[in-house]
């Protein structure tokens, strides 16, 4: 490819073994979170020889787990951004007005007060996201979403008009939230991100990655801590389901060193920066083609 790049950051939902069985049903009672623990340290790890600052979102309630908040600590000493991926991981669909603004306002105060960081962003658990959760962000004063895929669907969900949040901006009259929306992967059915390249293959990605890329577009890749985690043994699983969902059916090591290739294929074909500077190219106005608050939104009751 020639000329420049389009840029690209790095983000990572922290969702543990707690949140993807609760995700499912099967429910999590121990104290520990393998998934948590051993995909945080690789991840870390992985992003260092990467030399790669990445934003990671956090649910809230994960600092008040000993067991978690030690690497989440060390995240904010290697440099990383924290983002807020809620308070505990809830559809926000399914929750009243008040409901969401606790997720929204209990999370982030959570982790700026306990680990001493700002928060600017937040990603709604499994991208449930609506008109008045991006209205309730603005009025918190978060700086950013990143829950969208560039479809008419949420065009239609968040009330933003003939803007089909192709490419990072303020697509939301009359509030200052910016929109970092995860990649456009049509025509394949399912996101491009390292999870589904476990399941499907590298080519996979590689294929996906360039397919973006020639859209010019700035973007995001979405990781997850299931990517770079241990297997789960045996006798923590669930069935067949449960060892495709945690990603249980790789070695770690096979996983870490798929995630290399894709970040390799990833810099082949966009420039890898940090969130900060996606937002530097945000323009300051509204997206023409947008709407007002409340117009065209969906409401949950």
């Amino acid at each position: 490819m020639t000329g420049p790049r389009p840029k690209a950051a790095i983000h990572v939902d922290l969702d543990g073994v707690t949140e993807v069985y609760g995700t499912h049903g099967w429910g999590w009672s121990r104290a520990d979170d393998p998934v948590f623990e051993s995909g945080m340290q690789a991840l870390l790890d992985y992003l260092d020889e990467e030399n790669v600052r990445a934003t990671l979102f956090v649910i809230g309630t994960s600092v008040g787990n000993p067991r978690k908040r030690g690497l989440l600590e060390e995240a904010v000493r290697r440099g990383h951004e924290l983002a807020s991926h809620t308070m505990r991981h809830r559809n926000l669909l399914g929750l009243s007005r008040e409901e969401k603004r606790r997720e929204l306002e209990e999370s982030r105060a959570v982790i700026a007060a306990e680990l001493g960081v700002e928060v600017h962003g937040f990603r709604a658990p499994g991208y449930q996201v609506d008109r008045e959760t991006v209205e309730l962000l603005d009025e918190l004063g978060y700086r950013y979403d990143s829950s969208a895929f560039p479809t008419a669907t949420f065009a239609q969900r968040l009330g933003t008009g003939e803007n089909r949040l192709e490419t990072p901006g303020r697509p939301y009259d009359g509030l200052a939230l910016c929109e970092l929306p995860l990649p456009d992967h049509r025509p394949s059915p399912v996101p491009i991100n390292p999870s589904y390249a476990h399941l499907l293959g590298v080519p996979y990605f590689r294929w996906g990655i360039r397919r973006m890329a020639r859209r010019q577009r700035p973007t995001v890749l979405l990781f997850h801590l299931i990517d770079l985690a241990a297997p789960l043994a045996r006798a923590d699983l669930r069935g067949v389901r449960s060892r495709i969902f945690t990603l249980s059916t790789l070695s770690q090591e096979r996983k870490l060193s798929r995630c290399r290739m894709m970040m390799r294929s990833l810099r082949e074909v966009f420039e890898v920066v940090t969130t900060g500077r996606l937002l530097e190219e945000v323009p300051h106005e509204p997206v023409a083609g947008s709407q007002r608050p409340g117009a065209g939104g969906e409401k949950t009751a």
